[in-house]
C-alpha cells in the first residue's frame, strides 16, 4: 500500500469487530455477522498489531472491519495503546460518516492512521433517505471532508450507480459530489447480495427470477458483468443501461482511467450473448462519448 511520505510498504489485514446495527438495504454485513456490533478488546487488537509488526516484518495494517469506528470509545483506547507502545505501523480503515467526529479523527491520525474510506454511495439525499437506508446526510459528509482536510488525513469516498429509482440527474449529482469532495474515490455498480433487503426487492421486481438460486453459477435472467462489477447480479431496475454506462464513462474520464487496458480482460470473461451485447453497447457509447463536441482532449 502507498503511504504518504513513505512510498509503498507491506500491509496485512486485521479484523477487530463484526456486526452492524444499521442494516443498509444493499449490504450483506448484517446477514453475515448479525446486527449486534461486537468488538475485540483494545488490548487484544494492539497485541495483534505488535505481533505482525515485530514477529512478521509487516509494516502497516488495513483494518477489515465493516465500520471500524462504530464504538468510538474502543477506537480511542486502541489509539491510546498504540501511541503508548510507540507502534510505528501506519493503518487504514473503513468508517461510517456518522461514526466519527473531528477529535476522534485527530486521535486516529496521531496513532498512525494514514487513510479512511467512507461509504457515501450517492450524491442524492433522496436516495440516501428513501432507498438506501444509510441514515446519513450530505451536510455531514461535507463536515467530515472539512475535518479531514484540517488534520491532513487522506480520505477515499465510495459511491455506486444504478440504485433503485435513481434518475440520470441523480447519478450525475453523484459525479458532481465526487468533484466537490476531492481526494480519492471509487464508483461501483449496485449489485445484489444474498440476505439483503435489496435481494427481496430484486425478487419482487423480477430482476431475480423465481428459480434463481445462489448455488448455481449460471442463472437465466440475472445480469452480471464479471469483468467490471464482479460476478454478483446487477440491480437493473433503475437507470437505463445506456445512461448507466455513460455515467461510468464520465467517471473514468474524470479520474483519467485507461479503459483500453481492460479490453482483453473483459473479452476473456464474456460468458453469454447477453454479456457480449452489453460490452458492445459500452464500446459504442465510449466511441460516441469520445467524439462529443466540446470535450477537453
Amino acid at each position: 500500500m502507498d503511504v504518504p511520505g513513505r512510498g509503498k510498504i507491506s500491509f496485512t489485514n486485521i479484523m477487530t469487530s463484526r456486526g452492524c446495527p444499521v442494516g443498509c438495504c444493499f449490504c450483506s454485513t448484517s446477514a453475515m455477522w448479525g446486527k449486534r456490533f461486537r468488538g475485540r478488546s483494545p488490548s487484544r487488537v494492539v497485541e495483534e498489531i505488535a505481533s505482525v509488526v515485530e514477529d512478521y516484518g509487516v509494516r502497516g495494517v488495513w483494518f477489515f472491519d465493516d465500520s471500524f469506528t462504530m464504538d468510538r470509545g474502543r477506537v480511542q483506547a486502541i489509539c491510546n495503546l498504540m501511541i503508548e507502545r510507540g507502534l510505528d505501523a501506519p493503518w487504514l480503515c473503513d468508517a461510517r460518516i456518522d461514526a466519527v467526529d473531528e477529535s476522534l479523527l485527530k486521535k486516529m491520525k496521531e496513532a498512525g492512521c494514514c487513510g479512511v474510506s467512507f461509504g457515501v454511495e450517492t450524491g442524492s439525499q433522496r436516495l440516501l433517505d428513501e432507498v438506501l437506508g444509510k441514515k446519513i446526510s450530505l451536510h455531514r459528509v461535507r463536515e467530515v471532508r472539512d475535518w479531514c482536510r484540517r488534520i491532513d488525513l487522506r480520505v477515499r469516498w465510495l459511491f455506486m450507480v444504478g440504485l433503485p429509482t435513481e434518475t440520470k440527474d441523480e447519478a450525475l449529482q453523484t459525479l458532481d459530489l465526487m468533484v466537490e469532495l476531492g481526494g480519492d474515490n471509487s464508483l461501483g455498480v449496485l449489485k445484489v447480495y444474498p440476505g439483503t433487503g435489496l435481494e427481496d426487492l430484486a425478487r419482487e421486481k423480477g430482476i431475480l427470477t423465481e428459480d434463481f438460486t445462489w448455488t448455481e453459477r449460471k442463472n437465466r435472467g440475472a445480469v452480471s458483468l464479471p469483468a467490471v462489477g464482479g460476478d454478483a447480479p446487477l440491480f437493473t431496475d433503475g437507470l437505463a443501461w445506456e445512461d448507466m454506462m455513460e455515467v461510468i464513462l464520465r467517471y473514468a474520464e474524470m479520474n483519467r482511467c485507461s479503459l483500453r487496458g481492460r479490453v482483453f480482460s473483459v473479452l476473456r470473461k464474456i460468458r453469454s450473448p447477453g454479456d457480449l451485447k452489453r460490452f458492445v453497447a459500452m464500446g459504442i457509447l465510449f466511441v460516441k462519448h469520445r467524439g462529443m463536441p466540446g470535450r477537453d482532449e
